[in-house]
């Protein structure tokens, strides 16, 4: 598959997820919640995750945003759910270095990948981070480090 070919598919999932986002809405069990704000282009989202037994149970968000912030959102929630919370702070840790420093990911992630050029737009890096940093800092409150 040509790069132009590529580029359009993955433009096409970014699209689709921010269109009509996976897990949106929100959760009213005793979860954890944070909220995330990128004050840079306005984009905020609620992050609500439950979890049982070191396992993340359910997983939504809520908020407003581009299209990179709301699909980067859907996917994550995608990515996460029913995982080890040790799963997911290797996954949170693995796709910052590959937003960040253009570091491989595994290919167990693979519509993560979309975003591999997005290093490029120093900009747009935030937007898609926003979901994944409101992550960390819910991880790493105390009643989560396992």
């Amino acid at each position: 598959m040509d790069n132009e070919l590529l580029d359009e598919l993955y433009e096409n999932l970014v699209l689709e997820h921010s269109r009509k986002p996976k897990n949106f809405g929100k959760l009213t069990c005793n979860c954890h919640s944070q909220k995330g704000k990128n004050p840079s282009c306005g984009d905020q989202l609620e992050l609500f995750i439950n979890v049982d037994n070191h396992l993340i149970k359910d997983v939504k968000f809520e908020g407003e945003g581009c299209a990179l912030s709301i699909s980067s959102a859907s996917l994550m929630t995608q990515a996460i759910k029913n995982k080890n919370i040790d799963d997911v702070k290797k996954l949170l840790n693995q796709f910052i270095l590959f937003i960040n420093e253009n570091k491989d990911l595994d290919e167990d992630y693979e519509p993560l990948h979309i975003y591999k050029n997005v290093h490029n737009f120093p900009l747009r890096v935030k937007c898609v981070l926003l979901p994944w940093r409101t992550l960390e800092k819910i991880i790493t409150k105390e009643e989560l480090n396992v």
